[in-house]
């Protein structure tokens, strides 16, 4: 009995100091909801472009039934085949998006670097971004940062990469249907779908030039190689390479989705992703709050020692 009148006592003695200490429990809450209003309105909006796509495995499977129908016969000839588990295409995708390389080459377009790394906030009345002044002169355009050693004003391939892969770029594969999304996030909605556009253009022009390339060191190699063998089989199986070849040179030039083929383009966002200001507010209100309750408590525990 005399321990729930202790604890019933406790009970009674906290809620004294809670109501008794209501002005600067009330004081503090309200100092954390401004500044987590404030914080949440000084964020701009970002949003985000996403695309839908299918890797086209053509080409793959036309060279994996040649491996196994005519891989033996071919080795006799000298001409060795790739194998037919090779990595698939979605995974050479994906790690060519995030790999340096293929941003370095993004990078080469106009006005990419600055879009990327310099943008402060996005105009919604004229469609223009407004770039950071104390990263880059639009006007001059001209880098104006202030960095140190090693670091130069123009930020350099593995800094915009840094960004890229952490604020900008990102990409899902389901395994099960092997479809690939790519979603661009940026603080203009315009650029975000322009960049995405451009990112799956380029993937699809590197992947044909490659392709186009490989086929034609490929059919200077098979045609030797066919012009000196004596083998009618091995002449059939060569000249069954040298056809598929000619089918990869023949998608690479008229088909636009080499390497992937769109499902649903890039559009135009026309709500932010984020940041969701709501619960910023919220969050920080409530900080605040448990803030004020340990400071009172902490308060009142040191006086009455």
């Amino acid at each position: 009995m005399n321990i729930n009148r202790s604890d019933d006592i406790d009970i009674y003695q906290m809620f004294k100091i809670f109501f008794r200490n209501m002005v600067p429990i009330i004081s503090i809450t309200s100092f954390f909801a401004i500044v987590s209003v404030i914080y949440a309105l000084s964020l701009p909006n970002i949003y985000q472009s996403s695309a839908l796509l299918y890797p086209s495995e053509s080409d793959d499977s036309a060279m994996s039934q040649l491996t196994q129908r005519y891989g033996s016969l071919a080795s006799l000839a000298g001409v060795s085949l790739p194998p037919s588990e090779t990595v698939s295409k979605a995974n050479i995708t994906i790690n060519k998006l995030y790999s340096r390389e293929f941003l370095g080459h993004l990078l080469t377009f106009d006005g990419v670097t600055e879009k990327l790394y310099a943008t402060k906030k996005f105009n919604s009345n004229n469609g223009e971004i407004i770039f950071d002044p104390e990263i880059f002169n639009s006007e001059k355009k001209v880098w104006v940062r202030k960095v140190e050693y090693p670091f130069s004003p123009e930020p350099s391939l593995l800094e915009v990469h840094d960004l890229y892969l952490s604020e900008t770029l990102s990409v899902s594969h389901d395994r099960l249907t092997n479809f690939i999304t790519i979603s661009v996030r940026h603080k203009s909605p315009i650029f975000a779908k322009e960049f995405l556009e451009l990112v799956i253009k380029e993937l699809n022009n590197i992947s044909r030039s490659e392709s186009i390339m490989q086929s034609n060191e490929a059919l200077v190699y098979l045609n030797d190689r066919y012009s000196n063998a004596y083998d009618i089989q091995i002449k059939e199986s060569i000249s069954r390479i040298i056809e598929s070849q000619m089918q990869i040179q023949m998608f690479a030039n008229i088909r636009d989705d080499f390497l992937l083929r769109i499902i649903d383009k890039p559009y135009l966002p026309e709500k932010k992703t984020s940041p969701t200001r709501s619960l910023i507010c919220i969050f920080g209100t409530f900080i605040g709050f448990i803030f004020s309750i340990i400071f009172v408590f902490g308060r009142e525990f040191i006086h009455t020692r």
